[in-house]
């Protein structure tokens, strides 16, 4: 009866050990791969290279099948999954570009360098992720599969580091006309998100006169229109309270990002004519032109 416990113990203690340490258990298998663990860190569009050293050891030609999944240490092992199923922005394993055909192993000793590829997408989201890369033999890549739990693997570590780039771009700021003879003053502004953050611009247009004194203001982007990067976007704005006429001058004042560090400013003049002051201006002229006429006539 203690020699039959002491087997099971020992049984017990074999299993519990191959499923701690399954990495030691395929190494003394015929395929063992190197390095265990990658730690890596990246920003959103960075490459990284690296490679993966397989040595395997039979007696007969061995069909090797790649697999990637992203691993999560509280859910363990995850599905692989494809657009449209899959977020870009967070999924390590969608990142790594490596052979996954069929590698062929020669009877006997043999070593075989992999290389591979992280190109960390556009849009990854600052944090730690984690995946696995495993390689397991069958005839066919199913057969491979279905023996996945137990096949050596290398772990992926990789932190994204947060690369904020807030940057706006004023590509041009005008008036509607050149002379206005009625309110509304109408402007337009374009303005490119040449950064990888959406930023909302905000502030104002100030009007001056030629003395430059500040006659009103208008708020800028009041609708507070989001731009996501490498976008563009016309804003249209207006200013109403016109009390003085003649030459002009707008001035764009914009801020934008946290704590607004970002900044655009641009100065534009155009001229307010009202239809009374033309009205005005043009009977003046008529009569100083009747009057020269009627002098040089009488003389």
């Amino acid at each position: 009866m203690k020699i039959t416990t002491a087997i099971l113990g020992f049984i017990i203690c074999l299993f519990w050990i191959s499923n701690f340490y399954p990495q030691e258990v395929n190494a003394a298998g015929s395929i063992i791969v190197s390095p265990f663990i990658i730690d890596r860190t990246a920003y959103p569009r960075e490459q990284l290279k690296g490679f993966i050293i397989l040595k395997t050891d039979a007696n007969y030609k061995m069909n090797i099948y790649t697999f990637v999944n992203n691993f999560d240490p509280l859910l363990g092992r995850q599905e692989f999954l494809t657009l449209p199923d899959v977020d870009l922005s967070t999924s390590l394993a969608n990142w790594i570009n490596i052979n996954r055909g069929v590698i062929e192993a020669k009877p006997g000793k043999q070593e075989t360098k992999i290389d591979f590829e992280i190109d960390v997408n556009l849009t990854a989201k600052p944090g730690v992720y984690h995946a696995l890369i495993a390689f397991a033999e069958g005839p066919s890549r199913e057969d491979a599969q279905s023996k996945l739990f137990s096949a050596p693997y290398i772990t992926i570590n990789l932190e994204v580091l947060d690369d904020i780039n807030e940057k706006l771009q004023l590509d041009k700021f005008v008036s509607d006309k050149f002379f206005f003879t009625r309110s509304p003053i109408s402007f337009s502004y374009k303005i490119s998100n040449v950064g990888n953050r959406a930023l909302i611009p905000h502030g104002e247009i100030r009007i001056f006169n030629r003395s430059g004194m500040e006659l009103g203001a208008t708020v800028a982007n009041d609708q507070k229109k989001e731009l996501e990067p490498n976008t563009s976007l016309i804003f249209l704005d207006s200013w109403s309270n016109v009390n003085k006429f003649g030459k002009l001058k707008a001035r764009l004042y914009l801020e934008y990002g946290n704590n607004q560090s970002g900044t655009l400013q641009d100065t534009i003049f155009f001229w307010f004519l009202p239809n009374w002051f033309l009205f005005v201006l043009g009977t003046t002229l008529t009569s100083v032109i009747i009057v020269v006429f009627l002098l040089f006539r009488t003389r």
